[in-house]
């Protein structure tokens, strides 16, 4: 990463070579950026070489250029960002080229032009692009791009302080933000100075890859200028009381084009009572709130993907292809639910790693990304056994093998990556059909130890904070405060509308959280979502006995073709009890797809990741034609190919 001096010394090059044809000389260097010695500046040309920004010819003079065939990578350029007051971001549809080395592979990046002064003393100034490194969490002093309750976004220095967040300009002239909460969509990790004679696609090493983007007007959602007012609409129904204590948030948080589609969309429905209204004003509410999130969050969407994923003729949908990359394809917040059973480190030919570490560095990657993509509020359901292998973090030596809690690690790595731990749910696998250990001619204290005959079934809630207002379940007003987080990222809200159908005889309104209109809502709790009785009884306890898939037959064949089958007890438990039909799950780690399977049967729709087509396609073709006594039917499944 450069520093500021650097960049300075770079783009005084650059505007030098665009002016002259030639470069200049350090006495040059030296006066304009007031550097103390010719030695000094010669200094930051050099490290400008050794890190491939510049390249001098051997024994030319003035023959100093701007290297511009170094590797680069395309990362989004979203829009518009306040450095000032808060502004929304929006989406541009460009995109910008960045040296590879100023990122890392592991990560999601984007790029937002700044607008605005009040980080000049981090050297961000008006015109500069920021480099950002998407994730929910910040330390103390980091540059961050925050997402405010009215869901606008800022760019400030990120302070933790007790209960409070100060987001604080870097501008002694202007006041910080407090905020009791806040969301971190990301951390500024480089600054690419706009020179102000310099069109976007002259910047070296930084590119943009669209015409004119100087001429291009910012639509109205990134512009400063005052948007035009929306009058309040008149529906003539139920939904006019609603806007009537509504109207002044709606226009907060959505732009004339989504206020105005809002409003369309409002207008088509059709109901006899205030309840029926208040569901449909809720759900219409929820979905245009989610697809600004879903762009707003992932700038690497892809909408071929994605229309494969939300295609209602199939319900039974096979993706080919490395899960990671997928998953950074995938909408954020689309998946109602994620079950699956991942690869168990060096159980297989095709599941290797050279050490414990990187395979679990590679699993918390795929997991990081899962939390992008699984709805708010919903479950991961991780299926994981210890097992007995060499780590390779000491010796590879047979003698090197040692017991390796997995469990434990996963359950570590997902907290990591902001999931709550609820429950370890033991999977008793029966009795023990191996003959290791039994030492049987041998019953003496350090011969005799237990075999292993259980897996884990590691339960995960997803709750990230959304300040995001909600209407009331009883009368749709958005006229909420907030009110307690009832667990960590679970927040709740307090209707605050005096002709509320339902208040306390304190005069307290309705209390409530996004979860809660979820789960209590009358629309769900019918005869198809009923969990019957007898599955419940199994899964009373959190250790459950059923015997494992039987792969291989009395004369040693494998009669499922895939090495490592999944039981149907664990996804039917998973389905059953954490979502609801019509619901969209996922497994990431597909391999037999039987999660897949019995989703359709549950009547979801089904969704699998496997990287393996060429090892296991035909199988998992074959166990489709088994279980629905038909193949070729297009009703049946769909499946696309990513590689």
């Amino acid at each position: 990463m450069l520093t500021k001096r650097q960049k300075q010394v770079l783009n005084f090059i650059k505007n030098y070579i665009n002016k002259n044809d030639y470069a200049p000389s350090l006495e040059e260097i030296k006066k304009h950026l007031r550097i103390s010695s010719v030695s000094t500046a010669h200094y930051h040309v050099q490290a400008l070489q050794d890190m491939g920004y510049l390249r001098k010819e051997i024994n030319q003079p003035r023959a100093l250029d701007v290297f511009s065939k170094q590797k680069m990578v395309q990362i989004p350029l979203l829009g518009r960002i306040a450095a000032g007051a808060p502004i929304e971001a929006i989406e541009n549809k460009e995109t910008i080229a960045v040296p590879q080395g100023t990122i890392k592979p592991s990560g999601n990046y984007f790029a937002l032009k700044v607008e605005g002064k009040s980080m000049i003393d981090e050297n961000i100034d008006d015109g500069d692009i920021v480099i950002v490194k998407q994730q929910n969490s910040a330390n103390n002093g980091d540059r961050v791009v925050a997402l405010l309750e009215n869901n606008e976004v800022t760019l400030k220095k990120f302070y933790k302080e007790g209960d409070t967040i100060r987001l604080q300009a870097a501008n002694k002239n202007l006041s910080p933000i407090f905020v009791n909460q806040t969301q971190v969509l990301g951390v500024v990790i480089d600054t690419i100075k706009q020179s102000k004679d310099i069109a976007f696609n002259n910047l070296t090493p930084l590119e943009i890859n669209t015409k004119n983007v100087i001429e291009k007007r910012v639509e109205k959602r990134g512009d400063i200028s005052p948007k035009l007012k929306i009058e309040k609409p008149k529906f003539n129904n139920y939904l006019d009381r609603i806007f009537d204590t509504s109207f002044s948030y709606l226009t907060s948080i959505f732009n004339n084009s989504e206020l105005s589609v809002f409003i369309k969309k409002l207008k088509y429905i059709h109901a006899n009572v205030p309840e029926e209204y208040i569901s449909q004003f809720n759900n219409i509410y929820c979905e245009v709130v989610k697809n600004n999130y879903r762009i707003a969050t992932n700038p690497n969407r892809c909408t071929e993907l994605i229309n494969f994923i939300n295609d209602k003729n199939t319900d039974l949908k096979l993706i080919w292809g490395d899960c990671l990359q997928a998953l950074r394809k995938m909408d954020s917040e689309s998946i109602h639910l994620m079950v699956t059973s991942p690869p168990y480190y060096n159980a297989r030919e095709y599941s290797q790693w050279n050490n414990i570490n990187e395979y679990l560095e590679d699993m918390k990657a795929i997991i990081k990304e899962t939390y992008r993509v699984l709805d708010n509020h919903r479950v991961w359901v991780f299926n994981v056994g210890d097992i007995f292998d060499n780590p390779n973090t000491v010796t590879k030596s047979v003698w090197g093998k040692s017991r390796i809690p997995l469990g434990a690690y996963f359950i570590k790595i997902f907290e990591e990556c902001g999931f709550t731990f609820v429950d370890d749910i033991i999977w008793d696998k029966g009795e023990v059909q191996s003959e290791r250990h039994k030492n049987g001619d041998k019953p003496y204290p350090f011969y005799q130890y237990p075999m292993n005959c259980y897996e884990h079934l590691l339960v995960f809630h997803k709750h990230r904070l959304d300040l995001t207002r909600y209407p009331c379940p009883q009368c749709g007003s958005l006229k909420v405060s907030g009110n307690t987080q009832s667990e960590p990222g679970l927040q709740s809200w307090e209707c605050k509308n005096e002709s509320c159908f339902r208040r306390s005889a304190a005069n307290r309104g309705k209390r409530f959280s996004l979860k809660t209109n979820l789960v209590q809502s009358k629309t769900y709790q019918t005869k198809e979502n009923m969990i019957d009785i007898e599955l419940i009884k199994k899964w009373r306890r959190d250790i459950v006995r059923f015997s494992p898939v039987i792969k291989i037959n009395s004369k040693g064949e494998n009669t499922l073709g895939h090495s490592a089958p999944f039981p149907e007890d664990i996804p039917e438990m998973a389905i059953k009890f954490f979502t609801y039909v019509g619901d969209k799950v996922l497994d990431p780690f597909a391999g037999s797809f039987t999660t897949t399977i019995v989703a359709k049967k549950l009547k979801r729709t089904g969704i699998g990741i496997d990287i393996n087509k060429k090892l296991f396609r035909n199988i998992v073709l074959k166990r489709i034609e088994r279980e629905f006594n038909t193949l070729w039917d297009k009703a049946i499944f769909s499946e696309v190919d990513l590689r």
